[in-house]
């Protein structure tokens, strides 16, 4: 969890790719990997159907597991746009955004990506607001990409930081510190 992204975004294409990959080289088997409990792979929303299907099963659908697991776990009035959510989240060209973040290296036009798609979260709350248990798993959900996106750039902040100290006195670097606690 280190440094992979804290919203678990779910790696459909990944899967989908790979399973082809699989298929259309012939192979007869694969080599699983048992991860420790707390290790990234066991928060992937496809962990829960490990005992269903073995992880690169030709028929599996990533798609509709995701659609199965928003639409189950979040509630069938919210789960669309957690749908979306996560689609868009675990999407190829996007996956960059979310690992940077994860590093506090992303860049703002990133950052700025992510609190735009915090907006299907926030819809998603509102929906239900009268179910208790589905809040919990929204709000859960919404608190870790909030820190995600609190995240974003702060490795770039420490970057600018000791560029600032290589080349600044001791008066400048401390005043510089100051103008980032400011920002933050």
């Amino acid at each position: 969890n280190s440094h992979q992204p804290l919203n678990g975004p779910p790696f459909i294409y990944a899967l989908l790719n790979d399973t082809k990959f699989v298929i259309e080289n012939n192979f007869t088997g694969v080599m699983v990997l048992e991860w420790p409990v707390e290790f990234w792979w066991n928060n992937a929303f496809n962990i829960r159907l490990a005992g269903i299907y073995p992880y690169y099963y030709p028929q599996r659908d990533p798609v509709a597991e995701l659609k199965d697991y928003s639409l189950n776990y979040f509630g069938p009035a919210a789960g669309p746009l957690i749908f979306d959510f996560f689609k868009m989240l675990g999407d190829n060209k996007n996956l960059e955004k979310v690992y940077s973040a994860s590093r506090g290296e992303a860049s703002p036009e990133d950052k700025q990506w992510l609190i735009e798609l915090q907006i299907l979260l926030r819809r998603a709350e509102q929906i239900v607001l009268n179910q208790p248990v589905y809040l919990y798993r929204i709000t859960k959900l919404l608190q870790v990409h909030n820190l995600l996106i609190q995240l974003a750039g702060a490795r770039n902040k420490i970057i600018e930081l000791e560029n600032t100290y290589s080349t600044m006195n001791k008066d400048a670097v401390l005043q510089k510190i100051n103008e980032l606690r400011m920002e933050t």
